[in-house]
């Protein structure tokens, strides 16, 4: 199943799926993703995480032995995997098949990495995972979606901009997510009790910062 990063939270909520694909180049979301599946996880009691990624190091049979040992901690377990370079081989490829086909509900698979080719998500690696789990294709945001994306942020930190401030803000982080959410945590640290930020106060807290 293919849903969009905003369509996540509500998906959740139905239950954790057994495999989730996270792939764009826009990091923030990226990782906002993840924590979610994560934060779900723990809610559903899943108290034991395995991070892997494919580097020089890394073996595909570890990536195989944890989805099919027991957990020792829970009865469920996560597991992330992040792929480097999405060009996973021959081995990688059969064994994330072979994983796929014999996924149960005591794991959850997270395989996350940068942004997939349009060949890349008709694999035979791809169609297997994604027929048991979740795609969730991460693209760059802009323009109405970008003012969105900062309501809900000005939204999960309990902040309020005015309008020009807010414009001032998305300008100043040039579109980048994570400098713009940086931006609001340290406005939320700076500000805790103010109800609405204004431009003014916005741009003179950016010139002290330039200060030091």
């Amino acid at each position: 199943m293919k849903i969009y990063a905003n369509q996540l939270p509500a998906e959740l909520n139905k239950g954790l799926a057994n495999c989730y694909l996270i792939f764009g180049d826009e990091p923030f979301q990226v990782n906002e993703a993840r924590d979610l599946i994560k934060s779900k996880a723990k809610q559903q009691g899943i108290d034991e995480f395995i991070r892997l990624s494919d580097d020089e190091q890394f073996d595909w049979e570890d990536l195989q032995q944890h989805c099919q040992a027991m957990s020792l901690f829970s009865s469920t377990k996560l597991i992330e995997l992040e792929l480097s370079s999405n060009k996973i081989g021959k081995v990688g490829s059969d064994t994330l098949k072979q994983i796929a086909s014999v996924l149960t509900d005591d794991t959850v698979l997270v395989i996350f990495g940068g942004k997939l080719e349009a060949a890349q998500t008709k694999s035979a690696w791809f169609k297997a995972v994604s027929q048991n789990g979740v795609f969730i294709p991460i693209y760059e945001i802009d323009g109405p979606h970008l003012q969105r994306w900062l309501k809900q942020q000005l939204l999960n930190r309990n902040l309020n901009l005015t309008p020009d401030a807010q414009a001032f803000l998305i300008s100043f982080t040039s579109g980048n997510l994570l400098a713009c959410a940086q931006e609001l945590d340290k406005l939320k640290l700076s500000h805790p009790n103010s109800p609405t930020l204004t431009l003014e106060l916005i741009q003179g807290q950016v010139a002290d910062q330039s200060r030091y």
